[in-house]
């Protein structure tokens, strides 16, 4: 792996968070607004059709970005701390027949 490749695995993911490995800059950045989700469905999904949906229902009051970490786990990073714990306290996410798990990053 990469100095800039962050990687999250399934596995571990029964517990509260999830690590992340890479770069350190990176993520310090992203640690304190981010969460890992699990899109839970046996077909790989298509992240950015997924995030458009996401960010739609989240109603979002800064922005987010999504990123493709590996099959049907992504990375959202938002700007306010606030969007990202109203959005995790109303975990599990579903919609279009699909259920999103999220987890914090740990520290």
């Amino acid at each position: 792996m990469g100095d800039n490749e962050i990687c999250a695995g399934n596995e571990g993911y029964d517990s509260d968070t999830l690590e992340l490995e890479g770069d350190s800059c990176i993520n310090t950045a992203i640690k304190k607004h981010a969460l890992v989700g699990k899109v839970l469905s046996n077909k790989a999904i298509q992240y950015l059709k997924v995030a458009a949906f996401l960010k739609k229902i989240w109603n979002c009051d800064k922005e987010m970005e999504c990123h493709d970490l590996e099959k049907n786990v992504l990375l959202f990073v938002f700007e306010s701390s606030h969007d990202k714990d109203r959005i995790l306290s109303q975990c599990p996410w579903s919609g279009k027949q699909q259920i999103t798990h999220l987890k914090r990053v740990a520290n």
